[in-house]
């Protein structure tokens, strides 16, 4: 699903005559992120396993194909040494699968008096009241919040929950 939306984003950014590149290094960076985290979880890359290689290999080489416009030397050179024979600037830019653009779930802010304190996984249909609770019942927000009164919560749905507590 990562690389779907680096090529989706990056595509959009590139192709649209604008030239955000600014977003769409924000999106390569997003998408290298996810790669560090693929690596390291358990559950995650295995080395001897063909189809966590190929996942990594297809992930890499999308990264660089869409990074090749903003960074055209580095990437070359990197292409290069994954054992590409033909210059990367012969590969179009990467279609993105549609199928995979939709998630499920996503990143819930947390704050505490506007201030980002923690962020976490959500169902992306979950109600008002139950991302109040997740937030409130979150680790980090308890710890930090301690003894203080919250005065008010406020809740984005999609985006974040803000706990306002007067200490």
């Amino acid at each position: 699903r990562a690389i779907q939306v680096a090529v989706d984003k990056v595509r959009g950014d590139v192709l649209s005559g604008e030239f955000h590149f600014n977003t769409a290094i924000s999106a390569l960076m997003e998408l290298t992120n996810d790669m560090y985290l693929f690596v390291e979880q358990d559950d995650g890359f295995k080395a001897g396993d063909k189809e966590s290689v190929k996942l990594l290999r297809a992930a890499l080489q999308n990264l660089l194909v869409l990074l090749a416009p903003i960074a055209p030397h580095l990437c070359e050179e990197l292409w290069e040494r994954l054992g590409n024979t033909r210059t990367i600037f012969s590969e179009n830019l990467p279609e993105p699968d549609t199928r995979h653009l939709k998630a499920d779930t996503y990143e819930l802010v947390i704050q505490i008096n506007g201030k980002v304190r923690s962020r976490v996984e959500v169902e992306k249909d979950t109600p008002r009241e139950k991302l109040e609770a997740a937030a409130l019942a979150d680790e980090k927000i308890t710890r930090l919040i301690g003894q203080a009164k919250v005065i008010k919560v406020i809740v984005v749905p999609g985006s974040l929950v803000n706990v306002v507590v007067k200490q």
